[in-house]
């Protein structure tokens, strides 16, 4: 028992005690659930994740269990590698399998995971959306690095076609300094 203090244990059952929770040394979260199609596992999926994230930050180890290790732990566990891996539902399934040959969540855990899968995906979009919008005008950038150039022309209060290349200096092309090249510079 000594090699598991200071860690954390997932109790993916109803009913079997957190034997050492008394001790203190472990921290464990339960998740009262059995292993019947009427169950939804996928309600747990955000306070798992986070409740093996937080171990993970703690650099500590965790062990998620339930009572045959084939079912319930599996689904939490395939859960969090597709969230915090971003992993596909096959992906994350295949690597804990290869792990661990004997695993067999039921098929309505399955269809839990496909579902969360699909938000996954749904929240990883939009976020890739918003990403190519420009924060101030919400107009899509060409790439994530560079201003948008309807933000950078209307910062230069011109609306000159040379407007975006006075900002910069010089030409992208040949590298000549533009700005005796701009109207109004005198140069």
């Amino acid at each position: 028992m000594d090699k598991l203090a200071d860690c954390y244990v997932l109790n993916v059952t109803a009913d079997l005690p957190n034997v050492f929770e008394a001790t203190g040394s472990i921290k464990y979260m339960q998740i009262p659930i059995a292993d019947h199609w009427s169950q939804n596992l996928a309600t747990y999926f955000p306070q798992a994740i986070q409740f093996i994230e937080e171990a993970r930050s703690q650099d500590t180890g965790v062990l998620v269990h339930c009572l045959a290790g084939v079912s319930r732990s599996v689904t939490i566990t395939v859960a969090y590698l597709m969230s915090a891996l971003r992993l596909s539902l096959n992906d994350a399934f295949t690597l804990v399998r290869a792990r661990k040959s004997n695993i067999a969540p039921n098929f309505h855990f399955m269809e839990q995971l496909n579902s969360f899968e699909k938000e996954l995906m749904e929240a990883r979009l939009q976020q890739q959306e918003a990403a190519d919008k420009c924060d101030s005008c919400g107009r899509p950038k060409s790439s994530a690095s560079d201003p948008c150039t309807a933000c950078v022309v209307t910062s230069a209060g011109s609306t000159s076609y040379l407007s975006p290349l006075s900002i910069i200096g010089q030409s992208p092309d040949s590298g000549i300094e533009f700005d005796r090249w701009t109207p109004g510079t005198g140069g």
